[in-house]
């Protein structure tokens, strides 16, 4: 498997369908076999599955299908490692498997951190363009955003964001941008996505006067009062993607 990848990275064949699910096969049985009890041979178990991730990887590189992407994320949610598995749910556009994967998440960090939990994931999504994921995945949160009661900060900034996606509108960012200023600045992860988000929907637009313009540069977390929040658990989880 691994040298017919590595053929197919060269350019002289391509990745079908079928090949596919010959690798997602292979590293289910795999990943399963590992779980139930060590390997025998003189290679160990880390060294296993760090060859079959390898293999997972250069195939995506080929062809990018979401059934790869969720073996993956649901690989790293067995390895409790949320933050990595997001980073592949996130391109299945599965809005129930990532929903059941941020749930889990916040039940392992305190209430007020759970709303910029939802916020990093869909500022993900609109950053790589799926709005209807994200406004899918708000949805399911079961708020009322007509009215804003109840509505955590984080929350509402994730929902407007997604609007404006829809239905681009500069001024309207600009101002979303300030009024939540101190929501975005957290995180710099958040900044950075908001960045990523700018240049998607509004492509080459440059203005002074927006606090998050293209050639700005992340603002400091110090004395942040949101950052200050923001726990262990939170702050460390990994870079974006």
């Amino acid at each position: 498997m691994k040298e017919y990848i590595n053929i197919a990275k060269q350019g002289s064949i391509s990745l079908t369908t079928e090949h596919v699910e010959q690798i997602n096969t292979f590293f289910n049985a795999v990943t399963t076999a590992l779980s139930v009890e060590e390997p025998s041979g003189p290679l160990t178990k880390e060294k296993i599955v760090e060859g079959a991730l390898a293999i997972m990887e250069d195939a995506l590189e080929l062809i990018p299908d979401k059934t790869l992407y969720k073996t993956l994320g649901q690989y790293y949610i067995n390895e409790r490692d949320l933050a990595v598995a997001q980073r592949y749910l996130v391109h299945t556009q599965d809005v129930e498997a990532i929903y059941d994967m941020l749930e889990k998440w916040c039940s392992h960090v305190e209430e007020h951190e759970r709303g910029f939990i939802y916020l990093r994931c869909i500022l993900i999504q609109l950053a790589l363009g799926d709005s209807t994921s994200a406004k899918c995945l708000l949805l399911m949160l079961n708020l009322d955003f007509e009215s804003g009661e109840g509505v955590p900060l984080p929350i509402q900034l994730a929902h407007i964001l997604t609007e404006i996606c829809e239905e681009p509108d500069f001024q309207l960012f600009k101002v979303t941008c300030k009024v939540y200023k101190t929501i975005i600045e957290a995180d710099p992860n958040f900044i950075r996505l908001i960045l990523a988000i700018r240049q998607r929907i509004f492509p080459g637009h440059n203005d002074p006067t927006d606090p998050f313009n293209i050639n700005a540069s992340p603002s400091p977390m110090e004395g942040n009062p949101f950052a200050a929040l923001l726990g262990p658990f939170m702050q460390n989880f990994g870079p974006i993607s």
